[in-house]
């Protein structure tokens, strides 16, 4: 049996955030979840975020400390926190609904629509995965012209 757990919330940037600033969110959370063993997805848009995360509850609890101290954003709202029978994301991924300002950026974004887990919308995807589409496909709808991956 494993002790996954998975946790999804919202929140909203404290103030805007510049591509560097971005950047630099982006490799710190990358390295510090991999070294306690948590991956998931993290979306940026328009100034606010939605993160769906999962792991053992050890590292878990040590991501989400660090997420709700965090001073880059504010108002954060827990939208789902529970065991999961298994891992949804292998990887950590960022991704953004507008275009991208960097190459890491970039490169994070291709690499999320490249495992997007729209092909995982079964009976066997999880809450997290939905509220994770959910958010993606709100977010790009809001950009002008409509639906679009490319940025």
């Amino acid at each position: 049996m494993t002790n996954l757990v998975a946790i999804a919330y919202r929140s909203i940037a404290a103030r805007p955030l510049s591509a560097f600033e971005l950047d630099a969110l982006l490799v710190d959370a990358r390295v510090f979840n991999a070294a306690v063993g948590v991956t998931g997805v993290l979306f940026h848009h328009d100034g606010r975020f939605f993160q769906y995360i999962e792991g053992e509850a050890a590292g878990m609890n040590q991501v989400y400390e660090r997420i709700r101290g965090a001073r880059a954003h504010q108002e954060l709202v827990e939208l789902l926190r529970g065991p999961v029978s298994q891992r949804q994301f292998e990887r950590w991924h960022m991704g953004f609904c507008q275009a991208p300002e960097s190459t890491l950026q970039e490169l994070s974004n291709a690499a999320w629509i490249e495992a997007m887990p729209i092909t995982r919308v079964s009976d066997k995807a999880s809450e997290g995965v939905g509220l994770a589409l959910y958010h993606w496909s709100k977010w790009l709808a809001e950009q002008p012209g409509g639906v679009s991956v490319s940025g």
